[in-house]
């Protein structure tokens, strides 16, 4: 379980294809009290968790959260499949969020910050956009104001999609390892 019951707590080495690589110097062994070798993500990728794991602020979350559980002509659908509900939910949060924002095209810093103020996008996030290392301010001046709120969403969002494959992949490898035994043997140096 993670910090909510809505949220998990994945190990860092288990979170993609290449995290066991990046993440190597972390034994698995760890224990689930430290904090330095788990992330905490949503445990469902249309919820309240994932508008904030995305960068939105907690008062934007609940705003987008609430119009989409009592407006939405999805929010009945079954929330068990969401392969065809997973475009919509992040085209809906891009719909409340960047999409109806004024644009900051400059390199005024506080009019960056005033943008992603309107997005609704919370203060970390900000501050990981707004990094004042030269290089990265170079980048982020490379483009909008609104598209590098609209790319983290989208890559967050994405990022979620792929743990959730990861995932499934791992469970398919140990279901098919598990079934491969004769029953009652456990495979091992018997």
């Amino acid at each position: 379980p993670g910090t909510t019951p809505s949220s998990h707590r994945l190990h860092k080495r288990r979170v993609n294809r290449f995290s066991d690589e990046e993440y190597r110097d972390i034994p698995l062994s760890a224990p689930l009290s430290s904090q330095d070798a788990f992330f905490t993500i949503p445990a469902t990728v249309i919820s309240l968790e994932t508008l904030t794991y995305v960068g939105l602020s907690s008062k934007k979350s609940k705003e987008v959260w609430k119009e989409w559980t009592t407006t939405s002509p999805l929010q009945a659908a079954d929330p068990d499949d969401e392969s065809n509900l997973t475009a919509t939910f992040l085209s809906f949060i891009l719909e409340r969020t960047v999409n109806n924002t004024a644009d900051a095209v400059t390199e005024d810093d506080l009019k960056w910050r005033n943008c992603l103020d309107e997005c609704g996008i919370n203060k970390d996030t900000q501050d990981a956009i707004m990094d004042p290392n030269p290089k990265l301010t170079y980048i982020r001046l490379s483009d909008s104001c609104l598209h590098w709120a609209r790319d983290t969403i989208e890559m967050r969002y994405a990022g979620l999609g792929e743990i959730q494959r990861t995932s499934r992949m791992r469970e398919v490898g140990l279901q098919q390892a598990a079934s491969s035994y004769p029953s009652g043997s456990r495979g091992g140096g018997q």
